[in-house]
């Protein structure tokens, strides 16, 4: 909690906590669904959390071979939306 003044307020760890996507396992994932995640989590949900990111590049450089034109494009705009991407993670 924060104080200011002779106010107090409260945030709800319900509200502060992070979206249940960052818990979702990426392990089992297809090509399309781990990008309509990572795009979700980039666009909606804004997270920056590392190991989410971790784990989703980590999937994807597992699934590289089924990554055709669409999807590729589909990660470009949600690199786009990313404060910082580890450049080993996306150089292929």
């Amino acid at each position: 909690w924060t104080r200011t003044s002779s106010h107090r307020f409260e945030i709800s760890s319900e509200f502060a906590a992070m979206p249940t996507l960052t818990r979702a396992s990426t392990t089992t994932m297809t090509v399309d669904r781990l990008i309509f995640h990572m795009r979700d989590a980039a666009m909606h949900w804004r997270v920056e959390y590392p190991p989410f990111w971790m784990s989703s590049f980590r999937r994807l450089q597992e699934l590289q071979k089924d990554v055709g034109l669409q999807q590729a494009a589909h990660l470009l705009i949600i690199m786009s939306h990313l404060r910082l991407v580890q450049a080993d993670l996306v150089h292929h």
